[in-house]
């Protein structure tokens, strides 16, 4: 990835991962490239993101809706917060399709 992309780092990780900047890139064909992601934890958000974004996780069960900040998943877990983020870009599809 470029480092003065303009893109959200999601959307340009999804992009590579479907392989959309490839010349040969068809829908039906997973052509896409591997992605290490090295600096997780170095990732930030404007000061009010940090308060007011919060991730939700539901197991099932009654009363189970789990909700973490943004600041304490980054200090936790910071490669979440960047599988969120492509996940929301990339399609909702089955993986095995021929």
């Amino acid at each position: 990835m470029p480092p003065t992309s303009s893109r959200p780092p999601g959307t340009e990780l999804a992009r590579r991962l479907r392989g959309k900047h490839k010349p040969d890139f068809t829908t039906h064909v997973d052509n896409g490239d591997y992605i290490v992601v090295i600096n997780a934890g170095k990732g930030r958000g404007h000061a009010r993101k940090a308060d007011k974004k919060v991730y939700h996780s539901y197991s099932g069960y009654q009363s189970g809706l789990k909700t973490v900040s943004f600041k304490d998943l980054l200090a936790r877990h910071p490669e979440r917060i960047i599988e969120t983020r492509c996940a929301a870009c990339c399609p909702r599809v089955r993986s095995d399709a021929p």
